[in-house]
């Protein structure tokens, strides 16, 4: 078969400057990287300065609801959709256009981030807590209760469409590793609606656009040197941000994100790992470790109980994130030590409940405590033991496949971490249970700039 690789690059950049009236410097190009696995990218064919203008994007061009009003006429009921439901629906039809084929020919047809996984291809990622945050169940719940049935609303509309439900977890995947957040343009009418399904990006005042050629930069955390900037007129520009040398790749980025996160949005690891990868601990786990030293059902009220208790401190999250250092933060610092508390004295839960000063002062000293970066006596040992216990949930690195190395990474980059973690635990400072229990003048209420940023 007929490699339509090229071919289909240059219709794309035909596509570009003739239908969409991209602005494109001529010092760049669009280049084959499969060999390095990232498919198209963006190669400076001459020297670039820095500030230099890449090209310009106007916002008519985006592959967008707001750009097709013949949309919203003909399927009303997607008004009513988040922005990210919105596109997907919309790119379903958008793919059987004449107008959008030179742009869905060079997007893939096959997609890496895990949404598209196999369950053999996951299991390469065991001990990871990414796998549990893929929410594909999630996904195709949405599709069979909320897109399904205005496409069986409208069959002439959709006829000629592919809305299968391996269409919309591909539209979905284009979405999540190629669209871009665009300043929202709706009218205030439209923002006032009640009925409308709110999402996150919405509430920022931000939507889901798809625009052709800036989703062609691959992106790194290192060799980023290019941005992409907001223009006034609501269309982008990609501007270098250092000098870039004929021959050399141009970059864009998604953000000071881990490798974990690159590879469940966006199908990519870097393969040196990232200064921002990250460890996760849930909630459910460090409760089955404290479990394990006493009963279920105490760890399990226990962690309730502290949910309720903790208030203004925010001690509570479903996952505790140990960044690449392996220093513990506050809040897992806290968790940690109120089931120790907990543990080594059973009927402390009790008195805890009967009496609410005691249980203010306790939540308010654990918080200080942990603020200072210290742990209560024996959960060192605890916290060792679970890094330890954490490191055999991690599967084989395999080199299998492609994913299967990547996966690979993923997992070198967190053990990587949980090691580190063993090795600054001795360092660390750590306290009584009577500094907790014991009566005193207690600090005030968390600081705006000591609170735990979520």
């Amino acid at each position: 078969m007929t490699d339509t690789f090229e071919n289909d690059s240059k219709a794309f950049s035909d596509f570009l400057a003739g239908d969409l009236k991209y602005e494109i410097s001529p010092k760049i190009a669009i280049h084959d990287y499969r060999s390095d696995h990232q498919g198209r990218g963006v190669i400076a064919s001459e020297d670039i300065e820095e500030d230099e203008v890449l090209f310009k994007i106007p916002r008519s061009s985006f592959l967008s609801v707001e750009n097709d009003p013949d949309f919203i006429k003909q399927v009303p009921e997607a008004k009513k959709l988040n922005s990210w439901l919105q596109l997907i629906l919309y790119m379903m039809k958008a793919g059987s256009m004449t107008k959008w084929k030179p742009y869905f020919d060079v997007l893939p047809t096959q997609l890496d981030s895990l949404m598209m996984w196999t369950d053999d291809e996951l299991e390469g990622l065991k001990g990871s807590m990414i796998v549990k945050k893929i929410g594909k169940a999630g996904a195709e719940e949405d599709y069979q209760e909320k897109l399904k049935p205005i496409i069986d609303a409208h069959p002439e509309y959709f006829k000629d469409c592919d809305t299968s439900l391996e269409s919309f977890h591909r539209m979905g995947g284009l979405i999540m590793a190629y669209s871009f957040d665009a300043p929202d343009s709706f009218s205030e009418d439209e923002e006032d609606d009640e009925d409308i399904e709110h999402d996150d990006l919405y509430n920022e005042g931000l939507v889901k656009a798809m625009v052709p050629l800036a989703d062609t930069l691959n992106a790194h955390t290192r060799f980023c040197n290019a941005n992409l900037i907001a223009e006034d007129d609501g269309g982008f520009s990609m501007t270098a941000i250092q000098p870039i040398k004929k021959g050399e790749q141009v970059y864009n980025t998604y953000g000071e994100l881990p490798n974990c996160d690159f590879l469940r949005r966006y199908g990519y690891v870097e393969n040196e790992g990232t200064e921002f990868d990250i460890v996760e601990f849930s909630m459910d786990e460090i409760s089955d470790f404290y479990a394990n030293k006493a009963s279920k059902d105490l760890i399990e009220e226990a962690t309730d109980l502290l949910e309720d208790w903790q208030g203004e401190y925010e001690i509570m999250d479903e996952y505790f994130v140990v960044g690449k250092t392996g220093e513990i933060e506050f809040d897992l610092a806290c968790f940690i030590s109120f089931l120790e508390l907990i543990t080594k004295d059973t009927s402390l839960l009790s008195k805890l409940k009967q009496d609410k000063s005691l249980r203010k002062q306790v939540v308010k000293q654990l918080w200080k405590k942990s603020n200072q970066g210290l742990l209560i006596d024996d959960a060192v040992k605890s916290l060792t033991e679970l890094v330890e216990s954490k490191k055999k949930t991690y599967g084989e690195k395999s080199d299998k496949t492609h994913k299967h190395k990547m996966a690979s990474i993923v997992l070198e980059g967190e053990l990587e971490i949980l090691d580190n973690i063993v090795k600054r635990l001795p360092e660390t400072t750590t306290y009584v249970t009577d500094d907790i229990l014991t009566k005193k003048r207690a600090s005030d209420a968390p600081s705006g700039d000591a609170k735990r940023k979520k």
